[in-house]
């Protein structure tokens, strides 16, 4: 804190370092975080409602997924509503340094991956690969955009509607070993993906 004199005024100025603005910053951003990840996963312990849903081969619950798969499944959800927030109005979603510099986690908050923005026309991925020689998963937040849909959608887990209005598909997926290509992921469950599933809660707004 400083105190200038300047004729009959007097003005307090409050100096904070760059670091403590980017921790003040961090901190808002986890209490967000944490509100929104609780209202995702509060349908978890419902009971035996979603437990009588039948999953595909290729889903698993998240009490059932590993704390490595749960913890990074937790921060995708959250990061995911700021994917949103950041779409801009022209419908270009953001990449990857766009999120980083918005510290949007885990694109900027847990090492140990890579992560790459992939789209080609409605199919928009934001892939995490583990470093080379390590026994992590690969990582994958899906969107689709312009589905079909048929009457009224309800916003649960896996689907977002837009400032536009718009339907979009998304989901969570996880991959022991994914392939290389170049291109945008289609269809996550016809290549080895497992998607990660909350249980059916309906987040309406």
């Amino acid at each position: 804190m400083e105190t200038m004199d300047q004729g009959m005024e007097i003005r307090t100025v409050e100096r904070r370092s760059p670091s403590a603005r980017r921790e003040t910053l961090w901190v808002g951003r986890g209490v967000v975080t944490v509100g929104i990840v609780s209202a995702l996963l509060a349908g978890l312990g419902r009971g035996s409602a979603d437990a009588d849903v039948p999953l595909g081969t290729y889903q698993v619950r998240f009490r059932d997924a590993s704390p490595e798969v749960q913890r990074m499944a937790r921060e995708l959800w959250a990061g995911l509503e700021d994917v949103i927030r950041l779409r801009t109005p022209k419908d270009e979603w953001p990449g990857i340094r766009a999120l980083e510099e918005d510290l949007v986690g885990p694109f900027a908050g847990i090492r140990g991956w890579t992560w790459e923005f992939r789209q080609r026309g409605p199919f928009i991925g934001y892939l995490g690969r583990p470093e080379p020689g390590t026994d992590h998963p690969a990582y994958l937040l899906h969107l689709q955009e312009n589905v079909p849909h048929p009457g009224r959608v309800a916003l649960d887990e896996f689907h977002r509607r837009l400032g536009d209005g718009t339907i979009v598909h998304v989901g969570v997926w996880f991959h022991r070993a994914p392939g290389p290509g170049p291109e945008a992921i289609r269809m996550p469950e016809r290549e080895g993906w497992t998607e990660v599933v909350q249980g059916r809660t309906r987040l309406e707004r």
